[in-house]
């Protein structure tokens, strides 16, 4: 019985391990939970003491606990593996059998792959099983590490990437409030393409990774989902603000618009619990230039198309942590 309970223990870690390390489906089925139950209490921390670098720790936290719940639950299965073997376990001076506790110490040996210690497996069918304790052991230390790097990684991708957009929307907001040239909106169309791939790059590696939206930051210039709403305002209020013969390829902005709703889609169930409200649509007047005079009525009328997007973008915003006020500041 003990040994049947442990081996399907063994079994569920591996697979869950293996689900949400070596696939793009994201968490496992035990890790998933887990890590959303994590997450919830960092963010009810947050909310009633105000302080952010609670909400910061989450992913090094979620990493950490991960890691010692699939430590936890392999060392846990292979000890009732080898208690449901009546005297699988002796002392390597007396050969007696050893207890419950000398049973914790053989496992916790063997699966580090230091070695069984001064205890020893009795019977052919515990050596055999110490070896595959052992390889086991083994591929979870290896998986662990194989997801840790791409995820330091992805951490850093992200960072990049937010302060990328944080430049990219002062571009823009300067552009709207001044008069500028042809050249001035050739060098900004680059930058949107180069940003692009980036955002791409970014959205598909929180697929496979998802815990890398539990990585918050301090700063606002590189909290990825709060640059994102901001630069996508900034192209709102850049379109209106100068003829379109100026503008980048109108291709270059819609593909930028569509690289935007793909992190969006890959952010979607992580955002379900999230109420919100459609963000209030900004005034143009102090970005107006002196070449256009700015009609807020139209520009309203033009965004009553894009009401769900930005809710999706205010839902984002509100997962990092930060208010739809922020954005304006980010």
């Amino acid at each position: 019985m003990y040994t049947a309970i442990g081996a399907l223990l063994v079994l569920l870690i591996m697979v869950d391990a293996i689900w949400t390390t070596l696939t793009t489906r994201g968490s496992g089925l035990l890790a998933g939970p887990l890590i959303t139950g994590l997450r919830s209490i960092t963010r009810k921390l947050f909310h009633w003491t105000g302080r952010r670098n609670i909400l910061v720790q989450t992913g090094t936290l979620t990493i950490i606990v991960l890691v010692l719940f699939w430590l936890s639950g392999l060392w846990l299965g292979w000890t009732l593996i080898f208690i449901g073997l009546p005297d699988s376990v002796v002392n390597d001076i007396g050969m007696s059998p050893e207890n419950l506790m000398g049973y914790f110490y053989f496992v916790g040996f063997t699966l580090s792959t230091l070695g069984i210690g001064d205890l020893r497996p009795a019977g052919e069918i515990a050596r055999l099983l110490t070896s595959v304790a052992a390889f086991n052991g083994l591929i979870l230390i290896t998986l662990m590490i194989t997801y840790a790097i791409p995820l330091i990684d992805g951490v850093i991708s992200r960072r990049k990437l937010a302060f990328q957009l944080f430049l990219l929307t002062e571009n823009m907001n300067r552009l709207a409030s001044k008069t500028s040239d042809e050249a001035s909106f050739r060098a900004l169309e680059s930058l949107i393409l180069t940003v692009s791939g980036e955002i791409i790059h970014c959205a598909e590696n929180r697929l496979a990774y998802p815990v890398l939206d539990y990585f918050y930051s301090h700063e606002r210039g590189f909290s990825l989902g709060l640059q994102l709403a901001a630069v996508d305002e900034a192209l709102n209020r850049l379109v209106y603000s100068h003829n379109k013969s100026l503008q980048p390829a109108e291709s270059v902005l819609f593909n930028f618009r569509k690289t935007i709703e793909l992190y969006l889609t890959r952010c979607h169930q992580s955002l379900l619990h999230i109420h919100v409200t459609v963000p209030p649509i900004p005034s143009l007047q102090r970005h107006a230039n002196a070449e256009m005079s700015l009609n807020n009525v139209t520009f309203e009328t033009s965004m009553s198309q894009y009401h769900e997007h930005r809710k999706l973008l205010h839902k984002l915003v509100v997962h990092e942590g930060w208010q739809w006020s922020d954005v304006s500041n980010a």
